[in-house]
């Protein structure tokens, strides 16, 4: 990685999710540091939406060693 990027949600914005394809759609903000480089728009299916989910449950679960909390 050339600099420290990161992408947030963007602010005052919402999730989304199409009805007939079932995708699930996050508006994020691209950002260099501090800087805004651009916006963009995360689209999932509906079972990486779920994955995803699953993931940061897991890394966010205090009752889990810190190693165990990263794993799949």
């Amino acid at each position: 990685m050339d600099s420290p990027s990161h992408a947030s949600p963007a602010a005052g914005t919402a999730l989304s999710n199409d009805p007939d394809t079932g995708e699930v759609r996050l508006p994020v903000d691209l950002w260099d540091i501090d800087t805004l480089i651009g916006t963009t728009t995360l689209v999932l299916s509906q079972a990486e939406a779920r994955q995803l989910l699953e993931r940061l449950a897991r890394v966010m679960d205090r009752t889990l060693p810190v190693a165990q909390r990263g794993r799949a």
